[in-house]
Protein backbone atom coordinates (compact mmCIF):
# COMPACT_ATOMS: atom_id res chain seq x y z
CA UNK A 1 0.00 0.00 0.00
CA UNK A 2 2.84 2.05 0.71
CA UNK A 3 4.35 2.15 -2.55
CA UNK A 4 1.16 2.25 -4.24
CA UNK A 5 0.53 5.95 -2.04
CA UNK A 6 4.67 6.48 -2.89
CA UNK A 7 3.71 5.54 -7.22
CA UNK A 8 0.14 7.59 -7.12
CA UNK A 9 2.03 10.58 -5.36
CA UNK A 10 5.22 10.26 -8.01
CA UNK A 11 2.64 10.33 -10.95
CA UNK A 12 0.47 13.04 -9.48
CA UNK A 13 3.95 15.05 -9.30
CA UNK A 14 4.86 14.20 -13.00
CA UNK A 15 1.35 14.87 -14.38
CA UNK A 16 1.28 18.42 -12.20
CA UNK A 17 5.29 18.97 -14.01
CA UNK A 18 4.28 17.89 -17.34
CA UNK A 19 0.96 20.41 -17.21
CA UNK A 20 3.26 23.31 -15.70
CA UNK A 21 5.77 22.61 -18.89
CA UNK A 22 3.00 22.21 -21.25
CA UNK A 23 1.31 25.64 -19.63
CA UNK A 24 5.11 27.17 -20.09
CA UNK A 25 5.22 26.15 -23.62
CA UNK A 26 2.19 27.53 -24.48
CA UNK A 27 2.78 30.77 -22.95
CA UNK A 28 6.07 31.32 -24.92
CA UNK A 29 4.36 29.90 -28.11
CA UNK A 30 1.90 32.62 -27.51
CA UNK A 31 4.57 35.63 -27.17
CA UNK A 32 5.96 34.29 -30.35
CA UNK A 33 3.16 34.10 -32.44
CA UNK A 34 2.49 38.32 -30.98
CA UNK A 35 6.04 38.73 -31.74
CA UNK A 36 5.48 37.67 -35.12
CA UNK A 37 2.91 39.35 -35.74
CA UNK A 38 3.93 42.23 -34.51
CA UNK A 39 7.44 42.41 -36.59
CA UNK A 40 4.85 41.33 -39.95
CA UNK A 41 2.97 44.59 -39.05
CA UNK A 42 6.22 46.79 -38.50
CA UNK A 43 7.41 45.48 -41.49
CA UNK A 44 4.03 46.12 -43.33
CA UNK A 45 4.03 49.55 -42.30
CA UNK A 46 8.18 50.12 -42.91
CA UNK A 47 7.57 48.88 -46.66
CA UNK A 48 4.52 51.49 -47.09
CA UNK A 49 6.71 53.91 -45.93
CA UNK A 50 10.09 52.48 -47.59
CA UNK A 51 7.98 52.64 -51.17
CA UNK A 52 6.50 56.37 -49.91
CA UNK A 53 9.69 57.37 -49.93
CA UNK A 54 11.47 55.46 -53.11
CA UNK A 55 8.54 57.16 -54.51
CA UNK A 56 9.10 60.17 -53.73
CA UNK A 57 13.06 60.12 -54.13
CA UNK A 58 12.54 58.70 -58.03
CA UNK A 59 10.30 62.20 -57.83
CA UNK A 60 12.74 64.25 -57.13
CA UNK A 61 15.62 62.42 -59.13
CA UNK A 62 13.03 62.79 -62.23
CA UNK A 63 12.63 66.75 -61.65
CA UNK A 64 16.10 67.35 -60.94
CA UNK A 65 17.32 65.43 -64.33
CA UNK A 66 14.82 67.44 -66.02
CA UNK A 67 16.27 71.09 -64.79
CA UNK A 68 19.65 69.69 -65.37
CA UNK A 69 18.80 69.11 -68.83
CA UNK A 70 18.17 72.87 -69.60
CA UNK A 71 21.73 73.70 -68.25
CA UNK A 72 23.57 71.61 -71.06
CA UNK A 73 22.94 74.25 -73.52
CA UNK A 74 24.86 76.46 -70.92
CA UNK A 75 27.55 74.14 -70.54
CA UNK A 76 28.04 74.00 -74.05
CA UNK A 77 28.35 77.61 -74.57
CA UNK A 78 30.59 77.59 -71.01
CA UNK A 79 32.95 74.92 -72.68
CA UNK A 80 33.19 77.00 -76.63
CA UNK A 81 34.07 79.85 -74.76
CA UNK A 82 36.42 78.77 -72.65
CA UNK A 83 38.02 76.93 -76.02
CA UNK A 84 38.19 80.58 -77.60
CA UNK A 85 39.71 82.25 -74.25
CA UNK A 86 42.69 79.33 -74.39
CA UNK A 87 42.69 80.04 -77.98
CA UNK A 88 43.12 83.67 -77.79
CA UNK A 89 45.64 83.53 -74.70
CA UNK A 90 47.87 81.11 -76.92
CA UNK A 91 47.69 83.72 -79.49
CA UNK A 92 48.01 86.84 -77.65
CA UNK A 93 51.38 84.45 -76.04
CA UNK A 94 52.69 84.03 -79.48
CA UNK A 95 52.17 87.75 -80.51
CA UNK A 96 53.71 88.81 -77.05
CA UNK A 97 56.97 86.40 -77.75
CA UNK A 98 56.95 86.75 -81.74
CA UNK A 99 59.81 89.70 -82.91
CA UNK A 100 58.92 91.55 -85.57
CA UNK A 101 60.79 91.33 -88.12
CA UNK A 102 62.11 94.29 -90.87
CA UNK A 103 59.76 92.32 -94.25
CA UNK A 104 56.78 91.97 -92.28
CA UNK A 105 56.75 95.35 -91.01
CA UNK A 106 57.64 96.55 -94.43
CA UNK A 107 54.36 94.39 -95.76
CA UNK A 108 52.29 96.10 -93.22
CA UNK A 109 52.91 99.61 -93.11
CA UNK A 110 55.33 99.82 -96.36
CA UNK A 111 57.69 102.24 -94.96
CA UNK A 112 61.45 100.75 -94.11
CA UNK A 113 62.01 103.59 -92.07
CA UNK A 114 58.99 102.86 -90.12
CA UNK A 115 60.85 99.81 -89.48
CA UNK A 116 64.15 101.00 -88.69
CA UNK A 117 62.65 103.35 -86.09
CA UNK A 118 61.01 100.24 -84.37
CA UNK A 119 64.08 98.30 -84.21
Amino acid sequence: MEGDALAESLNDLFLNLSTMVKSELQGVNNQLELVEKMNQRVAEECGVRRRGVEAGSVRVVEQLKSKSRGFDEYVRQIEAIEEQVTHFESENQKLKTKKPNRIELNRNFGSEDFSNSLI
